[in-house]
């Protein structure tokens, strides 16, 4: 076994030229990569920015906000390329305006009026169909099954309504895990309808090594972490086989192998280090792009490890789960989920 910090579990590779222009989307661990990508001078490509703060670095291609299914991600897609409809009800009333339910988190104030939002949603939507058809490369994080459905229109949004705003109905949303089918299914039609409409887009998958921090289902929180992290290592490994211009980026490998003897996550045993980030990009760089492109070190010890920037600043990771963690507590040997109406057994 290598030393801790020289796992190298790449087998497939591809190579990414400094000027080619990569867009990430996914769970949020893809900003960690994004973060990267910029500090290393690389062509990290942002087609829609923060209105109100031009200057802030952006650490989503667009402003979609953390995309954590793959239904999700096709969703998206759809309703950029698509025209579909634009589902009047993924809006959240909250007391200050408006929320655009299917990505709730990414304005610092509510939208002052339903106008104002679809409007926001309309450039969104441009932005996102710009950047499918001009990146090089879609570095895509694929981060969870769990997720909530509109009875009413089938669409799925990153949180539980409720937990951040909105209000939890049981005739409007619904629980639902994506299986091993449906995950696969949604990747490859992703795939398939991206390379139609920019054949030039090489497609980098990897899965997050974040674990989930709750679970709707009726079971201990690590189980559902197991089979939603499997579900989702498969549907890249059956993707990466099937389209030849699609590579799987082990990240998940990187962090959880029992070498790093979980090292690279902090007390939290959820978030990952900086040293984890380190030795995730430094392999990342090591195998995708041209020797010397960029400087990075490489050591027999995680506390040695180095990762030398040439320009910019940590970006702050924005997780959603995040707020999913203050709304848990602990009543009776009982773990009270974040969303509504359910308990879940620790």
């Amino acid at each position: 076994m290598p030393p801790l910090g020289q796992v190298d579990p790449v087998t497939n590779t591809v190579r990414i030229d400094r000027n080619d222009p990569i867009a990430t989307m996914g769970s949020c661990f893809a900003q960690h990569i994004a973060n990267r990508l910029v500090q290393a001078g690389f062509n990290y490509l942002v087609t829609e920015s923060d209105p109100l703060n031009r200057t802030a670095t952006q650490p989503f291609s667009a402003r979609f906000g953390n995309v954590y299914t793959v239904r999700q991600a096709l969703q998206l897609f759809s309703r950029a390329f698509d025209h579909t409809p634009h589902y009047d009800g993924a809006i959240w009333k909250v007391d200050e305006g408006y929320l655009d339910a299917f990505r709730p988190t990414v304005n610092s104030n509510p939208f002052s009026s339903i106008d104002d939002l679809m409007m926001s949603r309309e450039i969104h939507l441009r932005s996102v169909k710009e950047m499918f058809s001009t990146a090089k490369w879609l570095i895509f994080t694929l981060g969870l099954t769990e997720s909530w459905v509109s009875t009413k229109d089938g669409f799925v949004i990153p949180l539980a309504p409720g937990v951040i705003s909105g209000d939890y109905e049981h005739q409007d949303y619904k629980f639902y895990n994506f299986s091993l089918e449906e995950v696969e299914n949604d990747l490859e039609e992703l795939i398939s309808k991206l390379n139609i409409i920019n054949p030039k887009c090489g497609v980098i998958l990897t899965v997050s090594p974040v674990p989930l921090i709750a679970t709707y289902e009726n079971r201990h929180v690590l189980q559902s972490n197991t089979i939603s992290k499997s579900i989702l290592r498969l549907a890249c490994h059956h993707a990466e086989r099937r389209f030849t211009h699609v590579v799987y980026f082990p990240s998940f490998e990187i962090i959880t192998n029992p070498a790093s003897q979980s090292q690279f996550f902090e007390d939290d045993f959820r978030s990952v280090t900086t040293q984890g980030v380190d030795q995730v990009m430094r392999t990342f760089f090591a195998r995708y792009t041209e020797p010397g492109s960029i400087e990075y070190g490489v050591s027999g010890t995680i506390g040695s490890s180095t990762f030398r920037a040439t320009n910019g600043t940590e970006i702050d990771v924005l997780c959603d789960e995040d707020i999913i963690e203050d709304a848990l507590r602990i009543v009776e040997g009982t773990k009270r989920s974040a969303y509504p109406d359910e308990d879940v057994k620790t």
